[in-house]
């Protein structure tokens, strides 16, 4: 087949519930839009690992090995928030996602919902633009650190691994800036935890002070 697969390809599995570990690979990758992400989500409530991305060969009936057949993916960004809502608990994500629109209005700001537990978020073939702003949004989309991962196949067909070499060379950017982003997150509250902690032993000290001259007061009467 020439064509990516479709959510109706699958779309049956959706009747098992207890899903926890979910990996589809195509050789020309797995097409979905946000709302079919958010179906898929909503019947596997126990997920901790997903993965819709493409397959590392793709070999014919004759044992011959063909390369991936890469086109520019249009799930959007934004589906890391559905994500994070309904399964905030994943530990693994592999998606390909179009990272190129512009980060503006609700999606530039934190979301309400946080990846609890992700380990890694993996990227590999997807597209983006905008390197200090993705690494931003990421950032708030998770209270701990995690990894970003993009990887490039070496059977990539014809001009596509050009562009996503290019790629490549973004997300390692928007990687090592995510990294600086949560250094600068925990020093931040580190500070504040001592802080609080040199604040609340200011009070206890001068709580003893004022218990301690009250004390002969007590006494005399």
């Amino acid at each position: 087949d020439e064509a990516p697969l479709q959510f109706g390809d699958f779309k049956p599995l959706l009747q098992c519930k207890n899903i926890r570990y979910f990996h589809l690979a195509h050789p020309c990758g797995v097409a979905l839009t946000v709302d079919e992400v958010a179906q898929l989500l909503d019947a596997w409530p126990r997920i901790k690992s997903l993965a819709l991305q493409y397959a590392s060969y793709n070999m014919d009936a004759r044992g011959t090995v063909h390369g991936i057949k890469w086109t520019p993916p249009t799930l959007p960004l934004s589906v890391l928030d559905v994500v994070a809502e309904k399964a905030p608990k994943v530990k693994d994500l592999s998606l390909i996602i179009d990272a190129t629109a512009p980060l503006s209005g609700p999606m530039s700001k934190p979301g309400q919902h946080q990846f609890e537990c992700l380990e890694q978020l993996a990227v590999s073939l997807s597209t983006v633009s905008q390197s200090v702003a993705v690494a931003g949004y990421l950032a708030q989309r998770s209270r701990k650190r995690f990894s970003l991962k993009f990887e490039l196949p070496q059977n990539i067909q014809g001009s596509a691994r050009t562009r996503l070499g290019e790629e490549k060379n973004r997300w390692n950017q928007i990687a090592e800036n995510l990294g600086l982003l949560y250094d600068q997150k925990e020093r931040i509250e580190e500070e504040f935890t001592l802080r609080m902690r040199e604040e609340r032993a200011r009070h206890m000290q001068e709580l003893r002070e004022v218990m301690g001259s009250s004390l002969p007061l007590s006494q005399d009467k």
